[in-house]
């Protein structure tokens, strides 16, 4: 079994274990044996010993028949493991309902908008450059002249005004570049709608992996576009 979704393989499986025909279990890793983190290691720890079934965990580099230190190295570091694991998943299921609500917890703040009580409205300031730029490609000036304009007019870019509404003070250090502007141009904000969950991430992995098929996307229709 990948995992314990896969619910008819793993019944056949105690069933195969507790009728004595199985006396060896190979799996990817210990997670795939329980429903969570507690569950797989009472699995490991105690299931498997009792029916006198050796235990091969290929990732875990665990084998229940040359390791004769379970209980004092190896169980304390993988209930952490599953433990934590088992907190990211549970972390991830409040975040996307909460994206499914509409509310915006999660993230920086598009440029044109304001976050206040997890949710985002304009702001009005920046939403004028915004509407600009928009009006500007209409009239057919490349996202680059746009970039020289701004910053000959001295507008604030995204950056420089973030960091102007945390600190009050304005710094010059970041200039518009013609790709911030193509980045708003593209972006589904501007027409009020929030799309989550467009790629894939494993519980403890910092970088987001695989892009997710649409139908799994969050769609939000939050009707606070600029226009």
């Amino acid at each position: 079994a990948e995992n314990y979704e896969d619910e008819e393989v793993i019944y056949d499986l105690i069933e195969d274990v507790e009728a004595g025909i199985i006396n060896c279990v190979i799996v990817r890793e210990l997670s795939v044996l329980g429903q969570n983190y507690k569950h797989a290691i009472d699995m490991a720890e105690r299931f498997f010993p009792y029916h006198e079934v050796r235990l091969i965990a290929i990732r875990n580099n665990y084998d229940s028949t040359k390791t004769g230190a379970w209980h004092t190295d190896k169980l304390p570091g993988l209930r952490e493991k599953y433990h934590s694991e088992y907190l990211c998943r549970k972390n991830f299921e409040r975040r996307d309902y909460h994206w499914s609500k509409g509310e915006y917890n999660f993230g920086p703040v598009p440029y044109g908008y304001v976050r206040i009580n997890s949710r985002l409205y304009v702001d009005e300031t920046a939403a004028a450059n915004v509407r600009r730029i928009f009006e500007n490609y209409l009239d057919g000036i490349s996202p680059y002249r746009m970039m020289k304009n701004f910053n000959d007019m001295e507008i604030m870019s995204p950056r420089t005004y973030s960091n102007y509404i945390r600190t009050g003070e304005i710094s010059h250090k970041y200039k518009w570049k013609d790709c911030t502007i193509i980045r708003i141009l593209s972006s589904r904000f501007y027409v009020g709608d929030i799309v989550h969950r467009r790629f894939k991430k494993d519980a403890l992995d910092t970088r987001p992996s695989d892009t997710l098929p649409k139908e799994d996307w969050i769609y939000v229709i939050c009707r606070f576009n600029l226009h």
